[in-house]
């Protein structure tokens, strides 16, 4: 079960971001991917990212509305 959760989180990695000017942010809210030791083995499969618990770092990567 977990090798396809890590599949399909890296292909919506590469959905969100195709060209240099694309932005945006992954929202994990599952909690287990930082107190679960299957959540290291998620997070090492991604490709290099910026981690963050706090919504203010998250919306400098979103759209300003």
């Amino acid at each position: 079960m977990l090798p396809n959760c890590i599949l399909r989180l890296k292909q919506g990695f590469g959905r969100l971001i195709r060209t240099v000017n694309d932005r945006g942010a992954v929202v994990i809210l599952d909690n287990r991917i930082v107190t679960a030791r299957f959540g290291q083995n998620i997070l090492k499969s991604l490709p290099a990212a910026t981690i963050s618990r706090n919504l203010s770092d998250v919306m400098k990567y979103t759209c300003k509305i």
